[in-house]
């Protein structure tokens, strides 16, 4: 039994890993928010089937491994796995909130 491989566009693999990165790094800001007792909660996030992105990203937890391990898709919303642990959910936060800093057009 053979595999199709999976083919993404570059483009929409360039704003899969943005948004993923954007989506991870807004998280963080959340749970610094509701740390100083603020009126916020973590949200997933929302996809939207008429883009394009959105179905590859669709096609890209239900094909891959990797992304099969750490993320899911439910009702249209992408988040992280029912099985990742909350230590990992928080490092992969931290890791976009620090390090994920695109710059500004103006």
């Amino acid at each position: 039994m053979t595999t199709e491989p999976l083919y993404i566009d570059k483009e929409n693999l360039n704003i899969i890993v943005l948004e993923i990165l954007s989506w991870l790094k807004l998280e963080n800001k959340r749970s610094i928010w509701i740390a100083q007792g603020r009126k916020a909660c973590l949200k997933p996030l929302q996809l939207n089937m008429q883009y394009p992105w959105c179905t590859d990203l669709c096609m890209l937890v239900e094909k891959e491994k990797l992304f099969q391990e750490y993320f899911s898709i439910k009702e249209g919303k992408f988040n992280f796995s029912d099985l990742v642990t909350e230590d990992i959910k928080i490092k992969a936060r931290e890791l976009a909130y620090k390090n994920y800093n695109p710059q500004k057009h103006t």
